[in-house]
Formats: structure tokens, sequence, C-alpha cells
């Protein structure tokens, strides 16, 4: 099964989730770049201000066509009790075109079932599977065995 994973990263948490279950699925790896948000608290209390009020920013052109793929995982940073601008901008820009995805979010603690319901909608996609994994747990390393059940899910056809 052919498998790409598309995610964004302003601190790097998510980036790390990501490249572990690319290279679990033996996936290419896609990154949203976007040029409105820097790491800092100005950055972070804009990309917060953004998420609130439903900002889509622009996003760069990307490497890889979702349409080639089996299987599609999206990813970012939950903001503001959103998903990150980024992303949303992405699934929105593909909504209805993606057959076949999952998600996962990275987090500070809040609850991620509103924001995966964004997503769900954002893409016009019902998910195969999602994980939510807390900053906390990516920082320390604690996240590497509920990425891995996200990806024997993933493998096995079955829903988490």
């Amino acid at each position: 099964m052919r498998t790409l994973v598309v995610y964004y990263s302003l601190t790097g948490m998510t980036r790390t989730v990501a490249g572990m279950i690319a290279t679990s699925l033996s996936a290419d790896l896609e990154e949203i770049a976007c040029s409105d948000y820097k790491p800092g608290f100005l950055g972070y209390l804009m990309a917060a201000f953004d998420a609130w009020r439903g900002h889509r920013p622009a996003i760069a052109p990307l490497r890889y066509a979702p349409e080639n793929y089996d299987l599609v995982i999206v990813g970012g940073p939950m903001w503001a009790g959103h998903i990150a601008t980024p992303v949303a901008a992405y699934l929105a820009a593909l909504s209805g075109r993606l057959r076949n995805v999952a998600f996962f979010l990275t987090h500070g603690g809040a609850p991620p079932e509103k924001v995966f319901l964004e997503m769900k909608s954002l893409s016009g996609a019902l998910p195969r599977a999602v994980v939510s994994l807390r900053e906390a747990e990516v920082r320390k390393g604690a996240h590497a065995m509920r990425a891995s059940l996200f990806v024997d899910a993933l493998l096995a056809d079955q829903p988490v």
C-alpha cells in the first residue's frame, strides 16, 4: 500500500511523530510549509489567534499528490482547541479528494475529539484511525507505544 504522511510542525514535536510513523510504514513524508508562523511567544500567540478565528494561511506548493496514494495520514498540533491552521488549509484544499485517511495530533493536554471532528469535516473523509499524543509524551520519548499501536491498526486495517 502506497502511503503518504503529511504534517505541519512549528516546534518539532509533530515532526518527530510524523517521522516515526513514516519510517514504520515505509511512507513518503511531506511537511506542510507555511511562512506565517515562527517559534517564540509572539509566533505562538499569532498561531493560536489565527486558529481561534478560523484563518486559512497560504501554504507552499507540495511535492506529492495525495491522490496517488492508497493512504494519506495527516497530522499536526492543536492550536487553541483547533487543528493548526496550515493543516486546516491543506485539508480544506483537498476536501472530498482524499479517499483513505488517518489523522494524528500532538497537543498540550486538551481533549482532541473536537479537533478530529474538525479534520474530518475539512477533509470530507472519515478517518480509518486517529491518535493523539501529548507533547510531554513526545518530549520524553514516551509516545512510541501509542504511535506503534496506531501504525499496527493501519497495517491490520483495524480502527483505533
